[in-house]
């Protein structure tokens, strides 16, 4: 305990205090075969846990000695299909609860006794106390609930209890369900908040708890209504949603108050970390306190094109962020203000960073996962190639060299082995005039094509990275098999400028920002129809004409993908 104290003393010096940028390496480097590393997690600040292939978990001690044989935590146990979500429920001293789900929807209760202390003489250990099947994308956990983004049935934010296997889904304002989609959830005393694109959805804990003792687990889903809803700020569409678990140390005097809900999102408009505040406003004698957003904090923006990931500390008053370029990665640690004043900016900047990493070799390597642990300081960075880098500020870095990173960049690393199938490379960035002939569109529809297959082999593939489907599951966060129908020829740049994209009977519009990388996407109504669209191009019109909603865009996942892209092609403009 003495020693953990003084490593969080040194870590406020050096980390929240107004020092030098710090130029550091990597303190340990742990391998594992090459695509393998599916998810990971830090546990107390100390254990990492790490899915190989969608199945096997392994355990490592992170103050253990370099080589040390990682420890087998679910050996005998099936942990099917990738993990996509995880919540740690601390049972002290030295037991906690961790609860997980798959892509696979399944989802699983582990009861973990982790030792805190690095002399410990307990044992590590574990034990499978409860799973179940029909579940995916866990958002939050308690000891008896389980929130989750989706089940078999729909795409909803869907409440389970877990022992008795009764569930209810929390359905928001909207009536079209695509643009319902919850992209964090928070269970509390009193509430649970579910944040979607445009909105926070605050829902009453006793009507849950109602509508759960009346439902069955096979009888028909119960549905509750929002008791408050709260619409962004500027009309925002928020991506990245997280909410943070404990109260950050820069808040406003006012916004302490108890049960306050603490979200971070990325707003579309420049692309900046931004905290909402709801808290109860004390309404008149005899009527009910409202729910309200406080003034909005600016916490982070300004990042480089090339950052592919975020990690917020659990206070959100440190974070890392990382970059990945054609020809490089790094990880950057930044301090959030104490000053409330400081984060009124509604532009950041990135004078805020106090720390950066290099990751050998990583212009040969792609970042798959990022995760920080803000009490430490330490954060975990997992690399396509297997390698696990830990960046531990309080450690001395040691040297890599890494055999099995490629040289031979005409075969470069699969950076997400989720999506196996990969497309012709480069798709082309234009056509030759020869080859017009072969586009049934261009007579009807100038400038306009339907030749995928010509165009982009490989890209209506449902299991093509970077295709139409990884565009919408991935990025738009919307499940199902897509195609694109429709598409503006590529001519200046490596890719469409506009795209309409069909969803088992639904229109997405997507556009792409030349120079940028950055998109936009539009649900159409549910009577539009592809005939339809190509009429109204054919008079003359334009997509962004057509009436339709924005939906949320994952930015950090295209920038993946662009990394990749500007590996395998020559053209340093190509992003998605």
């Amino acid at each position: 305990m003495e020693e953990l104290s003084i490593r969080a003393a040194r870590l406020v010096r050096w980390w929240d205090q107004d020092n030098p940028l710090a130029e550091l390496n990597p303190s340990r480097c742990l391998f594992k075969p090459e695509n393998s590393i599916t998810w990971l997690s830090v546990c107390r600040s100390r254990w990492l846990i790490v899915q190989l292939n969608g199945r096997r978990v392994e355990l490592w001690d992170l103050e253990s000695p370099s080589g040390t044989t990682p420890k087998p935590l679910c050996e005998g146990i099936d942990i099917d299909g990738a993990i996509n979500g995880e919540k740690l429920l601390e049972e002290p001293p030295d037991k906690c609860t961790i609860v997980l789900s798959t892509r696979s929807h399944q989802a699983y209760a582990l009861s973990l006794r982790l030792p805190n202390a690095a002399g410990s003489d307990s044992t590590p250990s574990f034990e499978l106390i409860r799973s179940r099947e029909g579940y995916s994308e866990l958002m939050d956990a308690s000891c008896a609930l389980w929130a989750f983004g989706r089940c078999r049935a729909a795409q909803t934010a869907t409440i389970l209890h877990s022992i008795s296997g009764q569930f209810v889904m929390l359905v928001g304002k909207e009536v079209d369900p695509l643009l319902d989609l919850p992209g964090a959830i928070q269970i509390s005393e009193q509430t649970i908040a579910v944040a979607r694109r445009n909105s926070l959805d605050i829902y009453d804990m006793a009507a849950v708890l109602s509508a759960l003792n009346a439902s069955t687990p096979s009888g028909p889903p119960k549905s509750i209504d929002p008791t408050k809803s709260l619409t962004y700020p500027h009309s925002w569409i928020g991506s990245g949603l997280s909410f943070i678990h404990y109260q950050p140390p820069w808040l406003r005097k006012g916004n302490t108050r108890e049960h306050s809900i603490r979200l971070i999102l990325t707003e579309d408009e420049f692309g900046t970390s931004v905290c909402l505040v709801a808290y109860k406003e004390e309404g008149p004698p005899g009527e009910a306190s409202e729910y309200k957003f406080d003034d909005p904090y600016y916490l982070f923006g300004g990042e480089d094109h090339w950052v592919v990931g975020l990690s917020w500390g659990l206070s959100a008053r440190r974070m890392v962020y990382a970059v990945n370029t054609p020809d490089d990665a790094f990880l950057c640690g930044v301090s959030i203000p104490l000053e409330p004043g400081r984060l009124e900016n509604r532009i950041p900047t990135m004078t805020r960073v106090v720390a950066e990493w290099s990751i050998p070799d990583g212009g040969k390597d792609y970042i798959c996962r990022v995760v920080f642990d803000e009490s430490t300081g330490v954060s975990v960075v997992a690399m396509a190639s297997g390698r696990i880098l830990i960046m531990d500020p309080a450690a001395a870095a040691v040297e890599m060299k890494d055999k099995r990173i490629a040289s031979d960049m005409s075969t470069p690393i699969h950076p997400d082995p989720l999506w196996p199938n990969i497309h012709s490379i480069p798709w082309p960035s234009s056509m030759d005039d020869d080859d017009e002939d072969m586009d049934e569109d261009q007579d009807s529809i100038p400038g306009w094509s339907s030749s995928v297959d010509e165009y982009f082999p490989g890209k209506n593939d449902h299991d093509c990275f970077g295709g139409a489907s990884w565009f919408v599951n991935e990025i738009l966060r919307i499940q199902g098999r897509a195609n694109t129908v429709l598409f503006t020829i590529p001519c200046s740049v490596p890719y469409p400028i506009m795209e309409l994209v069909q969803l088992e009977g639904r229109l997405i519009v997507i556009g792409r920002h030349e120079g940028t990388g950055t998109h936009e996407a539009k649900l159409l109504p549910t009577d539009a129809t592809v005939e339809a669209v190509k009429i109204h191009l054919q008079e003359g019109g334009s997509l962004s004409e057509l009436p339709g909603n924005r939906l949320a865009v994952e930015e950090l996942l295209c920038r993946r993908y662009s990394a990749w892209r500007g590996r395998v092609e020559l053209d340093d403009d190509s992003y998605l």
